[in-house]
């Protein structure tokens, strides 16, 4: 994203639920910054509004809606994963 990027004082926050959980929702008032922090933060996006996507995207909420959580993470979410899947199956990494 662009250099003039102004930090808020959520971006902690932000950062810290993206490592735990992967996905965030953020709500708020319109032009207040949510796009721009979130985009500032996030490894990779969903739009569900984009006009190109928008109709499949909300098919596939109804029907499956993990499969718009997949994407990239980032590596502590990933390294998380990794020790969970490891102690599930009794494997060291």
């Amino acid at each position: 994203m662009n250099s003039d990027y102004m930090p808020r004082s959520i971006d902690i926050v932000l950062k810290e639920a993206l490592e735990a959980s992967g996905a965030v929702l953020i709500e708020g008032a319109k032009w207040c910054g949510k796009t721009r922090t979130a985009k500032e933060k996030s490894v990779s996006s969903l739009l569900m509004q984009d006009p190109d996507n928008s109709a499949s995207y909300i098919k596939m909420a109804d029907t499956k809606p993990s499969l718009l959580l997949k994407g990239e993470c980032s590596p502590t979410h990933r390294n998380r994963e990794n020790l969970n899947a490891s102690y599930e199956t009794n494997e060291l990494i």
